[in-house]
């Protein structure tokens, strides 16, 4: 478990110097790059050497993220980052964390599962900027329950498309081949999805891929996936995605 001791914040004022654009969409200075770039890559490795086989898959990346994030929030502050340093033995100053959280921490809120991925490179893209909260206009049943992005979903609605995601994710699987649930993998299937390059998978893309996966979908099913997954009802983007495939 990638979780223990504690470690006092520390104060260290915003670079300045050339911008670039961050994978998260988020303009960070040349000099910041630099300062970071060497610990986030002892990281990465010390992190595949501590995860094993498959340390790339998103299934062991998940389960590294909920390990760091001790008090369950949906969130790694400083203090539980430091932690899962010491657990991986990457040695880090106080100075160094609060950089990459500079860096990778935008909103200043801790890293959430989407600022992580981007730490460790794989290119979760930008964060949607709309709020998670679920259409008051669907009509379904009262019972509700939170799905892992955070937004409720009645107990119909999930039952109504349980059947329909198993089958998509074993298509999926199939379709994708051998490391079929790397993280890597995932993406460049987002990415083949999305054909317009926007970020975000619309109704039309998303069932164009349920005929090339061979899922026999309804409108009325696409609709409903939709309802429960996609809810700033924009379009599914990555986050929103990789919610629909269980990960």
């Amino acid at each position: 478990s990638l979780v223990g001791f504690k470690a006092p914040s520390a104060s260290i004022s915003p670079r300045r110097g050339d911008e670039g654009k961050e994978a998260s969409g988020v303009k960070i200075s040349t000099q910041l790059r630099q300062d970071t770039d060497a610990i986030v890559a002892s990281i990465r490795r010390k992190l595949e050497d501590y995860l094993g086989p498959g340390s790339g898959s998103a299934r062991k990346i998940k389960e590294a993220f909920q390990d760091m994030d001790a008090n369950r929030n949906g969130s790694v502050d400083k203090r539980e980052f430091e932690t899962a340093m010491a657990v991986l033995r990457v040695h880090v100053t106080k100075a160094d964390v609060q950089l990459l959280y500079e860096r990778f921490d935008p909103n200043r809120d801790g890293l959430d599962y989407h600022e992580f991925m981007n730490l460790l490179g794989f290119d979760a893209g930008p964060r949607a900027s709309a709020s998670h909260a679920p259409s008051s206009s669907s009509g379904r049943g009262a019972d509700e329950s939170k799905y892992s992005s955070g937004a409720k979903v009645s107990t119909q609605l999930r039952d109504d498309t349980d059947a329909i995601i198993d089958t998509i994710r074993r298509k999926l699987e199939d379709y994708l081949g051998p490391g079929s649930g790397s993280a890597r993998k995932i993406k460049e299937a987002f990415e083949d999805m999305d054909s317009n390059r926007n970020g975000k998978i619309d109704k039309r893309e998303f069932e164009k891929t349920m005929s090339v996966l061979r899922v026999n979908v309804s409108a009325r099913d696409i609709g409903l996936l939709f309802e429960r997954f996609d809810t700033d009802r924009n379009g599914l983007d990555y986050k929103e995605f990789i919610d629909l495939i269980g990960f």
